[in-house]
């Protein structure tokens, strides 16, 4: 964080990466004394585990898409804002960008729960590479007056990420039985965070993976075309990232040389391949008796 914003902007310690207000701490690094800027209206709370702030739409911190989910609350005593207003802000100096949702206070309801949907207008972060976007959440409120104003509080900023769709083949294991070997097991591992973010499910548009040979340098569709859920078996999250596992069964017989083959396996949606291109570095071969 203190790459994107130098010692401009407080930094809040947590695994989301939540700053707020306008003063710095006394010790880069470490949480200091906040007095608000704008007293009169109460900030979004920020702290507390977990986060009341966060990447979240209160199942799940994957992005859908590239598009990132927000969950914030109202405060929950003093005086309840209006309404709170949720921006894009430049990542550099911190400054409130364009308008992405807002959301009215239902009254008298403290700890109220608001959520961003992983959808348009956000920010669109592009898949293929993974990347971040920094958001602000700023509460207003209307004063009667005379005369009648609005004021609004600091703002509270949350920096979200999407990790990078990037299937990797890392084992392959021949089952016994033969031979001929009847099946192969295939792991493979998904990135489980961008940069410095914290651990983040993959992308829920990835939903299957698809199996290819490369034959002679070119990806080739297998015969029929296969595919393994991005849901069963559960993935494991390991130090490589998150980890999974599907089993081939050989055709019998194997006229297309399956058990001696090079592999390489692509994300999909259902639909088409997504995510990073891949070349001949993720393959993986096999030989199976």
């Amino acid at each position: 964080m203190r790459g994107l914003f130098g010692d401009t902007l407080p930094i809040q310690v947590s695994v989301q990466e939540v700053v707020r207000g306008l003063t710095l701490p006394d010790t880069t690094g470490k949480p200091g004394t906040y007095t608000p800027v704008s007293p009169t209206v109460q900030m979004v709370p920020y702290a507390g585990t977990p986060p009341e702030v966060a990447q979240s739409d209160g199942t799940t911190t994957a992005c859908t898409g590239g598009y990132q989910p927000i969950t914030f609350h109202a405060p929950a005593t003093g005086t309840l804002p209006d309404g709170y207003k949720v921006y894009k802000a430049d990542a550099g100096t911190g400054a409130l960008g364009a308008l992405v949702q807002s959301f009215p206070q239902t009254v008298g309801l403290f700890g109220q729960t608001f959520h961003v949907p992983a959808a348009s207008p956000e920010t669109l972060i592009d898949i293929t590479n993974g990347g971040n976007q920094l958001y602000a959440i700023q509460s207003w409120q209307t004063f009667t007056g005379p005369p009648v104003t609005t004021a609004t509080s600091d703002p509270v900023y949350i920096l979200t990420s999407c990790t990078q769709v990037e299937p990797t083949l890392t084992a392959t294991a021949c089952t016994t039985g033969g031979p001929p070997s009847p099946s192969v097991k295939f792991t493979w591992t998904m990135p489980s965070y961008y940069a410095w973010s914290p651990t983040q499910a993959v992308d829920t548009t990835v939903t299957r993976f698809h199996l290819y040979t490369v034959v002679a340098g070119v990806l080739t569709e297998m015969s029929p075309p296969q595919y393994f859920s991005a849901t069963s078996p559960v993935p494991v999250l390991k130090p490589g990232g998150w980890t999974y596992s599907g089993t081939y069964t050989f055709p019998s017989p194997d006229t297309n040389g399956y058990r001696t083959a090079t592999y390489r396996i692509a994300a999909n949606n259902g639909t088409a391949d997504i995510g990073a291109v891949l070349d001949s570095s993720y393959d993986l071969d096999i030989n199976c008796p």
